[in-house]
């Protein structure tokens, strides 16, 4: 399934994913403890890393898996995560779609003023990776970037 992901500000501009759940990614349930989660990506990182796997999807696979051990593996991500899968279906849905073209670019960050006040930020990283939806800074509104 496709998951919002307020993947937080620790490491990414206020993002919200539109990548697979990361629970699916790594072949976990939503209960599983944090030394099944740390398994599980050890287990499948190796199996599809680049440079070990012939798969010729390996590279987007590998990023995925990290992608959802960076979430998953800290405590505080995967508390906010959780708390965005319990509400995906209401976040994707009330998403404005804006052009990418909207958004001003400041180095690698492009940004765009909401009528609150704050801003939307979202790294080129962030878009590189397949991320789409971004929160304000300063309340709860959601953009889908049309690329």
């Amino acid at each position: 399934r496709k998951m919002p992901d307020k993947y937080l500000h620790d490491h990414h501009c206020g993002t919200v994913g539109t990548m697979d759940d990361y629970y699916d990614v790594l072949e976990v349930i939503r209960q599983a403890s944090y030394e099944e989660i740390k398994a599980s990506f050890q287990k499948l990182a190796l199996a599809n890393h680049p440079d070990k796997s012939n798969e010729p999807h390996a590279a987007e696979t590998f990023r995925q898996i990290h992608a959802a051990w960076k979430v998953l593996g800290d405590a505080n991500s995967r508390a906010a995560y959780d708390e965005t899968l319990t509400n995906e279906d209401h976040v994707g849905a009330n998403a404005e779609e804006v052009p990418l073209g909207d958004f001003e670019r400041n180095g690698n960050i492009f940004s765009k003023h909401c009528r609150c006040g704050s801003s939307y930020e979202i790294s080129q990283e962030d878009l590189d990776e397949g991320y789409q939806l971004v929160q304000c800074s300063g309340c709860s509104l959601m953009l889908s970037i049309v690329l």
